[in-house]
């Protein structure tokens, strides 16, 4: 009975430990992309990012691990 506890709190772990890699992987990727355009030239870069942040937000993965779609 005890290994399985264990066996299972170690399963929740990973689990936990994928989602926040998810996480931070989809903010480092959202930081690399906002950084790229601040050192942009290009005038329209200014509007282009709002629109790209907005379009992340709609792909953050829900608790299920599935990436939403509207």
């Amino acid at each position: 009975m005890g290994e399985t506890m264990n066996t299972e709190r170690f399963q929740k772990n990973i689990e936990q430990a994928d989602s926040n890699s998810l996480r931070i992987g989809a903010a480092n990727r959202l930081l690399q992309q906002l950084q790229k355009l601040r050192y942009s030239n290009n005038e329209n870069s200014a509007k282009w990012w709002v629109w790209e942040l907005c379009q992340n937000a709609k792909d953050v993965c829900n608790n299920t691990g599935t990436v939403i779609d509207s």
